[in-house]
């Protein structure tokens, strides 16, 4: 029973020292870049306060007309095409979008959907 138990307690020691640990400084690790570091990088001097703005604006202004629909349901381009589009037909319905808020719905939408 003794040899057992030592023979077997030998084998786990092998095996756990022959099986490969998790490197931490590997260079595969992907960088995960958050929503603000994101939208910096693509639009230097966007911040915290613009982000913010965006996401209410699109939570007011769009819903207001219909459901919103997830940032990363389109592309980017996608976004600079209909962000427009809704906001001259918004307008048309007086339901008034500037051009200043259109700009950051847009970002706020580009931002999230380039992740």
């Amino acid at each position: 029973m003794k040899k057992t138990l030592l023979s077997v307690s030998i084998i786990a020691i092998l095996f756990a020292c022959a099986t490969p640990k998790n490197n931490s400084t590997s260079t595969d690790t992907k960088v995960v870049l958050s929503d603000l570091e994101m939208g910096q990088k693509l639009y230097p001097g966007y911040t915290q306060a613009n982000f913010d703005e965006g996401k209410n604006l699109y939570d007011s202004k769009c819903a207001a007309c219909h459901a919103t629909k997830s940032p990363s349901s389109k592309s980017p381009d996608e976004w600079k095409g209909i962000v427009p589009k809704m906001s001259a037909l918004s307008n048309k319905k007086n339901k008034p979008i500037s051009a200043a808020e259109e700009e950051l719905i847009t970002k706020y939408l580009v931002t999230l959907s380039s992740k």
